[in-house]
This record gives C-alpha cells, sequence and structure tokens, in this order.
C-alpha cells in the first residue's frame, strides 16, 4: 500500500518519541511537518495535522491524570489508526506494531476497549458505502450488494486509485498499472477465460489485499482491454 500523505505526520511523530533526546526530536518534527506543509502535495496533510493537534488538546485538557503526558495521548492515537486502518505506515509495519502490542497485557487491553468502543460506531455492513477516486478525482459512491456482499467496478483502467468509507476513512490507495489490469500482462502467455469479460467474478486477480482488519478484501481482476475492482464484505461473526 502506497504511503498515505495525508497523514505523514503521525509516522514523523512516532519516529520523534522513539529519540533518546524527545524535547530535541519533537521540535524537529515540527519544523519538518510544518515545512512540508508548505508543499502542494500535503496541503490537506497540514490541516489534518492541525485537526489532530486540536483533538490531543481537546483530549488531554479533559484527562487530568494525562494531561503533562502527550506520549501516552500519541499512544492512543497509534492504536485507533491501528482499529480503523489508518495507520499511515507499511503493511509489515503495521503487522510489527500489532505483533509487540500483543505481547504487552497492558497495550492489548487498551487496544481491545478502543476496538469496542470505535465498534459502535463504524458503518454496518448494510450501510456500508464506498467512494473511489481515480487521479484525484470522484469515481463514484457504490454500495455492497445485499444479496452477495460484493461491490465490482468495470473498466478500470491505469492509473492512481484511492478507495475509502464516506465517513472519509482511508481504506486503499495505490498505483494500478496495466501489469494488474490488462491480462496479457498479468498473465503472460497464459488464456483468458471465456467468460471473463462478461463475468469478472470468474477470472482470476492478479492482486489482492484484506482492509479494516479483514473485514473487506479488495481484488483488481485483470481483463481483456481493462481490469476490474472488486470488493468483498465479509460476514461478521
Amino acid at each position: 500500500m502506497a504511503e498515505n500523505k495525508d497523514l505523514h505526520f503521525i509516522r514523523i511523530l512516532l519516529n520523534a518519541f522513539g529519540s533518546k533526546d524527545k524535547k530535541e526530536a519533537m521540535k524537529a518534527a515540527f519544523k519538518e511537518i510544518k515545512e512540508k506543509g508548505k508543499l502542494p502535495e500535503y496541503q490537506t496533510a497540514s490541516k489534518n495535522f492541525e485537526k489532530f493537534l486540536k483533538i490531543v488538546d481537546d483530549y488531554v485538557t479533559s484527562q487530568p491524570d494525562i494531561r503533562n503526558n502527550l506520549e501516552t495521548e500519541l499512544s492512543e492515537s497509534t492504536l485507533i489508526a491501528l482499529v480503523t486502518d489508518t495507520f499511515p505506515g507499511t503493511d509489515e509495519e503495521k503487522q510489527k506494531v500489532l505483533a509487540l502490542i500483543k505481547k504487552d497485557s497492558v497495550l492489548l487491553s487498551e487496544y481491545e476497549r478502543i476496538r469496542n468502543e470505535l465498534s459502535a460506531f463504524l458503518p454496518k455492513p448494510d450501510q456500508v458505502q464506498i467512494e473511489i477516486e481515480k487521479n484525484g478525482k470522484p469515481l463514484g459512491v457504490f454500495e455492497f450488494d445485499a444479496a452477495t456482499s460484493k461491490i465490482l467496478v468495470r473498466e478500470v483502467e491505469p492509473g492512481d486509485y484511492v478507495v475509502k468509507l464516506s465517513s472519509g476513512l482511508l481504506l486503499w490507495q495505490g498505483n494500478l498499472l496495466r501489469e494488474k489490469l490488462v491480462w496479457t500482462y498479468a498473465y503472460p502467455g497464459e488464456k483468458l477465460p471465456a467468460a471473463a469479460e462478461t463475468e469478472p467474478l470468474k477470472c482470476k486477480p492478479s492482486y489482492r489485499e484484506d482492509l479494516a482488519e479483514g473485514e473487506i478484501r479488495l481484488e483488481i481482476v485483470p481483463g481483456l482491454e481493462s481490469g476490474a475492482i472488486l470488493l468483498t464484505l465479509k460476514k461478521r461473526k
């Protein structure tokens, strides 16, 4: 998964807290975030950072026991990012962090508490709407089919794509090349299934990734001239 520039500041802050001299590291971190915020591609990130600081300030003010402990607040923000699948690192980094959490009974307990609290606010299966953007422009808003719990987006051509919930929660973003969208490039020498053009669901995906803590599966299905994006909502137990 490509790095989410809109939330890049979380990784910068986490790196600062991992330094021995946290005071100086935080100064450097805020300077880096501020400088990047001047660049066009980080304009949204700059606004998100301002919102982040306000949320932290409001929450810390309401919690006297951690009022002077910003590191504790950032740790909670990291847990929230993991629960909501907005962690800005790579999938490998995310798995490493989750592994560390599971080894720490206190962190694991806090992680489960946050998951339980947020579950009430996460959309139910019949309410999930997905927004997809291509090259920074809206491609459409889609709902899962009630019978199959699937969303199929046809005629997908190369470009930069963003998949998110209608609430704005980022699920996935990345660059789709012809190697994933066109069968002859995805599977050189293999014959395209006869029903693939009319029924992409019967075609072998060239890419697969589980999103939202495994509740949604993303698959890229190659076709003759263009591909398809297939999203499957897994049934909750």
